[in-house]
């Protein structure tokens, strides 16, 4: 899925797919479902990020950020799928005593923990 429209977009069913999400849109892209499991590639330029978890892939699809956030609203957890930004990056742990270890990080932009 493309999609390239400012605004919010968010997906609410357990998305249980291993097709990629690209976006380019300036808005806010929420998975929003805990039970999510949609291990595909994710990529974001501009805009936010918002999810509760990230699945492990079996592909091993990375996630992309491109001069975004990343807002981590779930539990405590570790993921070693392949992580990467471009630009700015912000990566927000939301959840006060919430740890996000991501294992897997090739980032040559800055990256802003907060």
């Amino acid at each position: 899925m493309i999609v390239t429209n400012g605004g919010l977009l968010t997906f609410t069913p357990a998305t249980a797919s291993d097709s990629g999400i690209y976006t380019n849109f300036g808005g806010l892209l929420e998975l929003s479902n805990s039970a999510n499991s949609f291990s595909g590639q994710i990529a974001v330029t501009g805009g936010t990020l918002k999810t509760a978890n990230f699945p492990a892939s079996a592909t091993n699809a990375p996630i992309a950020l491109a001069s975004c956030e990343l807002q981590y609203t779930g539990a405590t957890a570790i993921s070693s799928r392949p992580f990467s930004t471009t630009g700015d990056a912000i990566i927000s742990v939301v959840n006060s005593g919430t740890n996000l270890s991501l294992q897997n990080v090739d980032s040559p932009a800055a990256i802003s923990l907060d």
